[in-house]
């Protein structure tokens, strides 16, 4: 059987390649012949052990004509480029062969949408979502959606994970305050430097550790000078190379990294899964994060809560998400440092759970399981009817193996 992975990379240094790395082997294990198709929205196409992975192509019909599968599974968030281009071109690539059925991994991190957010989601066979929470917001069929949630190198992420160098004696401080996430309008990494020199403000020694891309949105030297300023405050932040959440830090060296914080607090307008939050949960971190559906589904009583401060509407696509409330960070981050054994106590019991719940052997086999299970559906979920596919097909890459 042959499985198309449509999707970030693979690779161990991403949130999309990393999840794309772990199940592609874990389908390989099972047998499948798996094709990763390369988007390469955050870095160049390359491969990882031998993996077969090919720049990806404009349509869906490619997919179909080029690498005759059997499953194709598109992952990410469905809107972005170029997964929103090739989605349309779905029914297209029933007509040529009705035989491959098309799966739709898809994550998101709002509320509520317009339709026409939603119509992305619905040119597959099957969706699959990280969390039943995921589901509402998109209108989703109970029948025609499973939940595969993401999961952890236990071996890698563990409470026995010490950093390289004591950063905290180093600086003289008590706590590094940590966030992870890519560079994105909805990270709000400016809320986060905010929260850092209120810390630094108050009685205490924090500083704050910023891991993200280098480049995106936020300007992370702008932003902490000009908190700096307004607090009259000099914060102390370990900026140990600018990380590069894509194609960046192998993952021991990631986990000894990670192992730097005492907290990791991820304040965000929304969220899915979040492999940030399982990996320092993981290594016996608190966690301080939105109240969120997905959240409260997936953590439970994990990670400590903080009450939105509102709604806010995307200008980009539309989308209404959480607002976050930097006070209530804020709040909950001090009572943390003033009960810090209690709440280390709490995370070290719930990283022993999580590591056991969240593994890549289990969401290798609910991933099986979907792939098997979108073989009783005839028609895409949108319903919509196939256009005649087009006569000459692109001339495509060849394969990249081996870096």
């Amino acid at each position: 059987m042959r499985v198309v992975f449509y999707s970030e990379c693979p690779n161990v240094a991403s949130g999309f390649g990393k999840v794309t790395y772990y199940l592609t082997k874990g389908l390989i294990g099972q047998g499948f012949d798996v094709v990763n198709l390369c988007m390469a929205v955050f870095g160049p196409v390359r491969s990882v052990e031998g993996f077969k992975v090919f720049p990806a192509p404009p349509t869906a019909q490619d997919i179909v004509q080029r690498w005759t599968p059997d499953y194709v599974i598109f992952f990410g968030a469905p809107w972005i480029v170029p997964l929103n281009q090739i989605l349309p071109t779905v029914p297209a690539a029933v007509a040529i062969n009705r035989r491959v059925r098309f799966l739709g991994y898809f994550v998101h991190e709002f509320i509520e949408a317009p339709e026409s957010v939603k119509a992305y989601f619905r040119p597959v066979h099957l969706l699959i979502l990280t969390a039943a929470a995921e589901a509402k917001p998109i209108g989703a069929d109970p029948d025609r959606y499973v939940v595969v949630p993401h999961a952890v190198n236990g071996d890698l992420f563990n409470p026995d994970v010490r950093p390289d160098q004591d950063v905290r004696a180093a600086l003289g401080v008590k706590h590094v305050i940590g966030m992870v996430s890519k560079n994105h309008p909805r990270k709000r990494f400016d809320m986060f430097l905010q929260l850092i020199a209120m810390l630094t403000k108050s009685p205490g020694s924090v500083a704050g550790l910023p891991y993200t891309t280098s480049n995106g949105v936020w300007d992370l030297n702008l932003i902490a000078e000009g908190w700096s300023r307004l607090y009259g405050v000099e914060p102390k932040l370990i900026r140990m190379q600018d990380y590069d959440m894509f194609f960046g830090l192998p993952e021991d060296m990631e986990a000894r990294a990670f192992a730097n914080m005492t907290i990791h607090t991820l304040i965000t307008q929304g969220e899915a899964f979040s492999l940030p939050v399982l990996e320092t949960l993981s290594l016996g971190i608190p966690n301080v994060v939105i109240d969120t559906e997905v959240f409260r589904e997936v953590y439970g009583d994990a990670v400590e809560y903080v009450r939105p401060a509102g709604h806010i509407i995307s200008p980009r696509e539309g989308t209404v998400h959480y607002m976050p409330d930097v006070q209530g960070y804020y709040e909950k981050v001090v009572e943390i440092i003033n009960h810090y054994d209690e709440y280390k106590e709490k995370a070290l019991r719930a990283s022993e759970e999580l590591r056991k719940r969240y593994t890549w052997e289990a969401a290798t086999k609910l991933l099986v399981q979907a792939i098997d299970r979108s073989n009783r559906y005839d028609y895409l979920i949108s319903g919509s009817v196939p256009p005649t596919p087009p006569a000459v097909m692109p001339q495509l890459g060849k394969p990249i193996i081996g870096l």
